[in-house]
């Protein structure tokens, strides 16, 4: 995406930090620029997740 291109070329990150789902592609810019994405699950996320798989649900997440 041009905006998070123009974010890296103007911060010049040494990484980015990401809480929670989101989609790869608003990273390829900065990925293309050799800037580590660093992605971690929010407490939410979290939650849902442990809840879903105490009910012995399967994740189908990306499907």
């Amino acid at each position: 995406m041009i905006q998070m291109s123009v974010v890296v070329d103007e911060l010049e990150p040494a990484g980015i930090l990401v809480y929670g789902p989101v989609d790869d592609t608003v990273f390829i810019g900065a990925r293309l620029k050799g800037v580590p994405i660093y992605k971690y699950d929010s407490y939410m996320r979290k939650k849902y997740l442990s809840k879903k798989q105490k009910k012995g649900g399967e994740n189908h997440e990306g499907e």
